[in-house]
């Protein structure tokens, strides 16, 4: 059985460690891939762009308190069909939570007052103002550390310890499944720091469950939106994202019960 954390981690990332574990399987996402965006002009200042090896980058407006849950934020969505198709999992599995989707973020740049985001939504960002469901990733209140983050709908937090944007990385696994007749979504994420010997310590750990108001999970999504302050610096932030499908099996423990 694989134990989620550290040695499951992508390449660069504690060697010794990935070469003994049965780790998932990353693929750096494709903007093209995703067939559904939003298009909040109060937030980007321009396209977003791909730029290869899942490093994408978007420009971004100074931030506003207006446009700070998934409803505003700049999401590009995919189907979990077309996730499926891109990770070579099985829709039926992700929808019924047998396939746990995780999802890395490797800061490359990032503004002040922004938050970084992956998850499972119930709509496509196509459809604006109806987006609800669970994400995580990384927020940045100044432009130079991170934490780790989440949004649930219109709902944000934070945990654990700011470090430098440059040493560190989320790792966040979400799960879909239907108990008691009732859809729910859950969500753990963590933020780990590399120190000098590029050996990585979580310094930080958000775990949250969805269960009301939320249709059935349709759409996997990635973006950024703004925090609850306003303040922000003006620029491009920039993200390399990979997503992996993992067996629930597989982890040590699943993330809904």
């Amino acid at each position: 059985m694989s134990r989620i954390g550290p040695e499951l981690i992508g390449p660069g990332r504690a060697a010794a460690a990935v070469a003994a574990a049965s780790g998932p399987t990353w693929v750096p996402v494709v903007l093209a891939g995703f067939s559904e965006s939003s298009d909040p002009s109060a937030i980007l200042s321009g396209a977003i762009v791909d730029h290869g090896g899942g490093l994408i980058e978007w420009p971004l407006k100074a931030a506003d308190e207006q446009f700070m849950d998934l409803k505003v934020a700049a999401n590009n969505t995919k189907t979990l069909a077309e996730l499926a198709t891109f990770l070579g999992a099985v829709e039926a599995d992700i929808v019924s939570g047998v396939t746990v989707i995780m999802t890395q973020i490797e800061i490359a740049e990032i503004k002040g007052k922004v938050q970084i985001f992956a998850g499972l939504v119930d709509s496509g960002a196509a459809t604006p103002g109806a987006i609800d469901g669970l994400a995580g990733g990384v927020l940045s209140d100044n432009g130079s550390t991170v934490k780790c983050a989440y949004v649930n709908g219109s709902t944000k937090g934070n945990d654990g310890t700011a470090v430098a944007f440059a040493t560190a990385f989320s790792v966040s696994r979400v799960q879909q499944a239907e108990i008691g007749g009732v859809n729910q979504v859950s969500l753990v994420t963590e933020l780990f720091y590399l120190d000098d010997n590029n050996t990585p310590y979580r310094v930080g750990l958000q775990e949250q469950v969805l269960t009301s108001g939320l249709g059935p999970i349709s759409h996997y999504t990635m973006g950024v939106m703004f925090t609850n302050n306003s303040g922000g610096s003006v620029g491009s932030t920039r993200a390399t994202i990979h997503v992996a499908a993992v067996a629930a099996a597989d982890l040590y423990y699943q993330t809904v019960p």
